[in-house]
């Protein structure tokens, strides 16, 4: 019988769940790592190695073959279940607002297994996101809420979710501690000064006309300030560019996902980042870059409540005149990410874990 069993399957979960793991690691819990393959490009997948990480003790296959998101969620949950039912962990610990993390936390539920949800409480209010969709769901079925931020406490308790909540703070705030000195010992990674965008939000990259506004706002961008963009692009937008046979103008360098110690420095190093990305925006407020969220809403309000960022869609005229404001602001803004300014979050969830073992 496992003690906790940690579900991974992107990216970001990698990144934000390794100082959970290395902590469990350290404080000798009995542990599994499961990765449902929700990323299964190695340009994405492989970042645990970065940070590093023990190889996951599972890997689910085949989750390419799934085209819907009911046929992903299903899948999961069903390789989910049969490895719970071996493994008959007392803790299942889920992260995000992921499919797969909707998935296992479900089949978790219905064996009736303990479940905690990491980075609980993020609300966007917008029902045409997935994520809000899994998030809000989570977190109702979820026994143990471990909410990075007051923000996200706010949220929960207006909500009567009925499990218990607790304040932690945010683990990639613990991540970016755990790997600044390579941070700043890499080199400059592009011609400076430069901007840098990421896109990779359903919304904005499974549409014709969203590909075309993102184009149109690199070249009204280029026009305002004469920069060059940096973009490590997704594998899901270069795969729809092809798709719909568009391209970015020269002064765009497209170029693969980048490994997350050459991102972290990307970011750093940039005047300023456009973004769809809930991850890149914490990371841009921690290491004090402004920051454009090309989406109509988003669930890091702490952002912009800080001054770090502005929402604005995919128009090119707003995403200018943010960009402008955003740049000439002063880079002053607290961090509302890690509330208790320690980095500690990951003691915080492990801690509480081994209380409930």
């Amino acid at each position: 019988m496992t003690s906790i069993v940690v579900c991974v399957g992107t990216r970001p979960d990698f990144i934000k769940m390794a100082p959970v793991i290395l902590k469990l690691e350290e404080r000798g819990v009995d542990y599994r790592i499961l990765h449902t393959g929700q990323h299964y490009s190695p340009d994405l997948t492989d970042v645990y190695k970065e940070l590093p990480l023990r190889d996951p003790d599972v890997h689910f296959k085949g989750l390419e073959n799934c085209k819907t998101h009911a046929e992903k969620t299903a899948f999961i949950m069903t390789e989910a279940e049969r490895y719970f039912m071996k493994e008959r962990p007392e803790i299942v610990l889920v992260q995000g607002d992921t499919d797969h993390s909707l998935a296992c936390g479900i089949a978790s539920r219905k064996l009736g297994i303990h479940l905690g949800h990491v980075e609980s409480g993020l609300r966007c209010r917008d029902w045409r996101v997935p994520e809000e969709h899994n998030r809000r769901m989570l977190d109702h079925i979820s026994e143990i809420l471990f909410a990075p931020t007051l923000q996200s406490v706010v949220n929960l308790s207006s909500e009567n979710v009925p499990g218990d909540i607790i304040l932690t703070g945010n683990t990639v705030m613990d991540s970016l501690r755990m790997v600044l000195d390579r941070v700043h010992a890499q080199p400059l990674p592009f011609e400076y000064p430069y901007m840098l965008l990421t896109a990779h939000r359903e919304e904005n990259v499974d549409h014709l006309e969203s590909l075309k506004r993102i184009i149109k706002v690199t070249e009204r961008i280029h026009r305002g300030f004469n920069m060059p963009i940096l973009f490590p692009a997704h594998p899901r937008t270069v795969d729809r560019l092809k798709r719909v046979k568009l391209r970015f103008r020269n002064y765009v360098k497209v170029v693969p996902p980048m490994p997350y110690i050459k991102f972290l420095s990307a970011l750093l190093h940039s005047s300023l980042v456009l973004t769809d990305s809930g991850g890149v925006q914490e990371e841009a407020c921690a290491l004090q870059v402004p920051c454009v969220v090309l989406r109509e809403s988003t669930e890091r309000v702490e952002s912009v409540t800080v001054g770090a960022s502005l929402v604005t869609g995919l128009n090119s005229k707003l995403v200018y005149k943010a960009a402008r404001e955003m740049i000439s602001r002063p880079r002053e803004w607290a961090n509302p990410y890690d509330p208790y300014n320690d980095c500690n979050a990951a003691d915080r969830i492990v801690v509480n874990l081994m209380s409930r073992l």
